[in-house]
This record gives C-alpha cells, structure tokens and sequence, in this order.
C-alpha cells in the first residue's frame, strides 16, 4: 500500500487548536480506523501555525506480476542500502570500543556514504535519503546498539520517499515513479489545501502492497 503524509493547513481547523487537544505546544495523537484501505494515523507534530500531518494509506492495483518484482527488486534494494549503513555503524562502534576517537555516523554521514549508487540499486536518490534517515532514527531509539539487518524473510518490504513532489507524479489514482505507473485504490481524494510531505510503498502481513 502507499502512505502518503500531507500536511494540512491549520486554518481548517478554527483558531483553538490548542484547547482542543490540551496541549498548546504540541500533540501525540494516534487515530486508527480499521479496514484496508480508509485507515488513518495522526503523528506527532507542531501545532503551531504549521497545521497537522495526516497519512493516507491506499492499496495498490497490484495483481500485475511485473509490479510486484518491480516493487519487490525496489525493496530488496533497500535492505541492501539498510545493511550497509548497519555495517558501517558496527565498524564505527569497534573503532568506538577499542579506544580510537571515532563518533558514530549521522545520517547525512550516511546519506553521503550512497551517493551513486541509485543507478546501480534501480532506486531513487531520495529512497536512499529516506533509508539512512530511518535507519539513524532506529539507531538513536536504541543506542548504543545497532538495528539488526533486514531481510525479505523476516521483514516486511517497504520503499520509502523523503520527497513527493520530486520522485513521483500523482494525477487521480495513478502514481508514477521513476518511468513506471502504478494504479491506487484512491478510496478518497487528497486534501485540496494539503501539501504531500513524504511517501512510501509498503506491504502488509499477506504480502499485499
């Protein structure tokens, strides 16, 4: 399925959107309605006059072969990306252990240990982005431990996007990415004032995207 993050515009929502979650400085809101496709999570975000972040979760058409295995090759492309910055933050931490004045590496450090590798791995510079971004937050969340490797037997695939507008193209249910279209359930339009912040393709436990 593809989750897509849109900023919404807080004048919508009147001017006491403090008083009405409690909190004037920020909220932690999760909402979660059951069903495939008409889910939704509010995250945690700043309510002052920059409005909040809702995700949109839409199923995607993909009873097409040639776009599971190409959404599967993004995926296994991203493990890859995953575990190489898992490696090389291991290495970091013997260096740490055995008394050398080695820091562990941020995730631009990262981001800018891939460069070039997109044409290679047939994915996005911001999936790459989005990787060494995700992996930093999972390491921070658990340090002074490192994320464990993924794999496509003991994980669940996704393909994530710190950037909408540049990689992808949505025009009604039709989402293009890198050459390639692929078809959405599109159960219920975009927010018009809204702005796509972040996306990404995602499967589910039944290897549904």
């Amino acid at each position: 399925m593809a989750n897509i993050s849109v900023r919404s515009l807080s004048r919508q929502f009147g001017q006491h959107v403090s008083t009405v979650f409690g909190d004037k400085d920020q909220v932690d809101v999760h909402v979660k309605i059951n069903g495939t496709s008409d889910s939704y999570v509010l995250h945690r975000t700043q309510v002052m006059g920059a409005g909040l972040i809702k995700t949109y979760r839409y199923r995607l058409k993909d009873a097409s072969g040639s776009t599971r295995r190409a959404l599967r090759s993004q995926a296994r492309a991203v493990n890859f990306v995953w575990n190489y910055c898992g490696r090389i933050d291991r290495e970091a931490q013997q260096r740490w252990r055995a008394g050398l004045a080695v820091r562990r590496p941020s995730a631009f450090d990262l981001a800018t240990l891939c460069r070039g590798v997109t044409r290679e791995l047939g994915i996005h510079s911001d999936t790459v982005d989005a990787v060494c971004r995700k992996f930093a937050e999972a390491r921070n969340a658990c340090f002074p431990k490192t994320p464990r490797f993924r794999s496509f037997k003991k994980n669940l695939d996704f393909v994530p996007f710190s950037n909408f507008e540049r990689p992808a193209k949505l025009d009604r249910g039709k989402l293009t990415v890198l050459g390639r279209a692929d078809h959405l359930w599109l159960s219920r339009p975009l927010p018009e004032n809204g702005r796509p912040k972040s996306w990404e393709f995602s499967t589910d436990a039944r290897g549904r995207w």
